[in-house]
């Protein structure tokens, strides 16, 4: 008796299993085996989704960087720029994780044309400090490798129940908040003006009286030695992958970050560290013609106006619009040294700038009396 229950519970149990990679080979729900002949749903965890965009999308243009690349809209890239984009970015991506994306979409189709926002912040750091999530290696690798994992992976049943409830059962509603249906917006955060108001309330607190002042000739000075060999490291991999793809265009920009992040890194005596590093990585993509490089850092109407940003880092889609005219027109292109040079130190006006503003709103608040 014991024996035949065995028998019918390991039957059963292969039944089920056999059932769920079934239901997941058939539906696949992230589209990584092919693209979908349903309406699709678009999974929040970014590095297992973007794995199969990057697979089975079709494009011939892709978007790489951290959350700062989030608000591009490929729908918005196709009408300014013409490209057939799909994002890939990766919001907390690492260099070596964006790295791995790069290579992986390369390995798919052709592609023309790469828009990569590189965060100077983040090109210094180990890996270890920047990813927020465990990275799922085997679905950048061949499909054999692949698809063990994914036709077990518990996200990739709960998605598949998804589509089977919506297409065959007429459910409507999305049961998990970790899906999106629109691939157009998909990463992207909606303006919130009460956001801007805090970051508004924040940039208050920092202040510094000395000048920010910057100098090419103490570079060495403004970046300890092993954090000026984990930038070249990370650096040494991005211009790795655009020398081996000298036919494509490579769009790299530096995210335009608030005036309060410099405000803040100059008040903590770490404002020459950062542009000693921004200028290092514009010096080395200066040097391959297939990159257009672009500095957004110094634009004042962008990061001296608190109210196109959500924090001291993040900036909302009105900007990414505005940057992607930027590529259109050749604006904010950084041709050589000299022009890098001049952005550097127009943003050390900036923050000097806007250091004399909060001055003088201080000396002008009324006193208030004693008696």
């Amino acid at each position: 008796m014991k024996i035949k229950f065995i028998k019918i519970f390991s039957i059963s149990f292969f039944s089920l299993f056999l059932g769920i990679i079934s239901l997941n080979y058939l539906i696949d729900p992230l589209q990584y085996i092919r693209k979908a002949i349903y309406k699709p749903i678009y999974m929040n965890e970014a590095r297992y989704q973007v794995a199969a965009l990057a697979r089975t999308s079709g494009c011939d243009s892709i978007i790489l960087g951290t959350s700062h690349t989030l608000n591009f809209k490929p729908s918005t890239i196709k009408d300014i720029l013409g490209f057939n984009s799909v994002k890939l970015s990766l919001s907390g991506g690492s260099i070596f994780e964006q790295v791995i994306v790069a290579d992986f979409a390369f390995n798919q189709a052709p592609i023309k044309n790469v828009i990569w926002g590189l965060d100077t912040a983040y090109l210094p750091a180990e890996e270890a400090e920047v990813k927020n999530a465990v990275f799922p290696y085997h679905l950048y690798k061949s499909l054999i490798h692949a698809l063990p994992k994914y036709l077990i992976n518990i996200g990739v049943v709960r998605m598949s129940l998804e589509i089977l409830l919506r297409e065959f059962f007429g459910f409507k509603k999305l049961a998990y908040s970790s899906y999106q249906e629109d691939l157009d917006s998909y990463g992207m955060f909606l303006n919130d003006p009460s956001k801007s108001q805090v970051l508004m309330e924040e940039d208050k607190s920092y202040y510094s009286e000395t000048r920010a002042h910057f100098d090419e000739n103490s570079i060495n000075s403004y970046i300890e030695p092993q954090d000026l060999y984990l930038l070249k490291e990370n650096l040494k991999k991005v211009t790795e992958v655009i020398r081996s793809y000298p036919e494509t265009q490579f769009y790299i920009f530096c995210p335009p970050y608030s005036i309060t992040l410099f405000r803040k890194c100059h008040q903590k005596g770490l404002l020459n560290n950062f542009l000693a590093k921004h200028l290092i990585i514009m010096e080395e993509l200066l040097k391959f013609k297939n990159v257009s490089l672009f500095n957004f850092l110094n634009k004042e109407a962008i990061i001296m106006n608190l109210n196109n940003y959500r924090d001291k880092t993040h900036y909302w889609k009105e900007i990414n619009e505005k940057m992607i005219y930027s590529f259109k027109n050749n604006e904010s292109r950084i041709s050589n040294k000299e022009e890098a040079l001049k952005s550097i130190h127009d943003l050390c006006n900036m923050v000097n700038k806007s250091n004399a503003f909060r001055q003088s709103q201080k000396e002008n608040q009324p006193k208030i009396s004693s008696g």
